[in-house]
């Protein structure tokens, strides 16, 4: 049996053969972070074309969501980065 990829925003699913294919279009998003894997369907990210407003804006809004979901702040380095 397949295993399924859950998006974390809006609970989409994907099996993992055809997300990890690189014969299949995904625009799926892969986020590790503290220690998890986290998915992102294509529906919650823009397009690969789209301006630098609108991937922060998607980023912010998912890193708000794992905070939510897993009750832990992410760790930021003193350059700022996750």
């Amino acid at each position: 049996m397949d295993e399924i990829a859950t998006c974390v925003m809006c609970g989409k699913q994907i099996a993992m053969s055809e997300l990890l294919d690189p014969n299949v279009l995904s625009d799926w998003r892969i986020i590790h972070w503290g220690g998890e894997t986290v998915y992102v369907c294509s529906d919650e990210f823009p397009p690969d074309d789209a301006g630098q407003d609108a991937f922060r804006d998607a980023y912010v809004a998912v890193l708000q969501k794992m905070v939510d979901v897993s009750g832990k702040q992410p760790e930021i380095d003193e350059q700022g980065i996750l």
